[in-house]
């Protein structure tokens, strides 16, 4: 009974504080221990007290590869409004017709227009001027149609023609494309398109001797509709001029009486 008593007090002993004594003992004796040694779990009050993990969404915009579609774009617009550029090409003497509503459209359209048709020498001539806009005067583009155009000794077209077109491109201030009346008198096709502008002269298909000049605003992009929206319609007067503002056109001062 002793011994029984003896063995069970010296195992309480060996298997106290984590059986340190007894790795200890087994050290001193030259013994690896046999018993794989679990480290002690943690006591339940440090598991109650463990901080949470939190999931957390990263925003897609942070992960995302940068876009390089444009939030706005250049924005370009006429200079005149509809019944100004009729004006501007009479007083150039293109007999155009007043601004009003279309004879073909209820869609609140308005234009003016010029059309001559002779004959010289037998060959059938016609030239055809238009121009088309909206209710408020924004335009939306203007045609110039040449059948059988007069040419000068070289075979180039001749000269009041190739003025009136540069007095359109004159008005519309798109700098830009004012370099290719050059190529115009010479009859060579053009077609040139920045800023959501389009310019073009061709040869139709149908007449080799019928050609079309037009300019026009493509239809209105996501972009420029943004850019539009952000900016205000109100610019800065030229330090040159006192530029007055009325109806989203630049039009300059009346005179002052003498």
């Amino acid at each position: 009974m002793l011994a029984v008593s003896l063995s069970i007090v010296c195992a309480i002993v060996l298997l106290s504080n984590d059986m340190r004594h007894l790795r200890s003992l087994l050290y001193k004796l030259g013994l690896e221990p046999t018993v794989e040694m679990r480290p002690q779990a943690p006591a339940q009050s440090e598991q109650q007290h463990a901080a949470p993990t939190i999931l957390k969404q990263v925003p897609r915009r942070l992960i995302s590869a940068p876009s390089t579609d444009p939030a706005g774009s250049f924005i370009r617009s006429w200079r005149l409004d509809g019944k100004a550029m009729c004006s501007a090409l009479r007083e150039a003497g293109i007999e155009m017709t007043e601004w009003r509503n279309a004879e073909l459209s209820n869609t609140g359209t308005r234009e003016c227009f010029f059309q001559h048709t002779w004959n010289e020498s037998g060959d059938k001539r016609s030239v055809f001027y238009l121009v088309r806009g909206n209710a408020a005067g924004t335009i939306s583009s203007i045609r110039v149609k040449l059948v059988n155009p007069a040419l000068d000794a070289a075979g180039h077209l001749d000269k009041p023609l190739v003025d009136s077109l540069q007095k359109i491109l004159e008005a519309a201030a798109w700098q830009d494309f004012e370099d290719v009346m050059p190529d115009i008198a010479a009859l060579r096709e053009v077609r040139r398109e920045a800023f959501g502008a389009s310019m073009t002269f061709t040869r139709e298909i149908s007449s080799k001797s019928s050609f079309n000049f037009i300019v026009a605003l493509k239809p209105v992009a996501p972009e420029r509709v943004q850019t539009e929206a952000a900016s205000h319609r109100l610019w800065l007067a030229r330090p040159d001029d006192d530029w007055s503002y009325s109806s989203g056109f630049y039009q300059p001062p009346a005179a002052a009486n003498p």
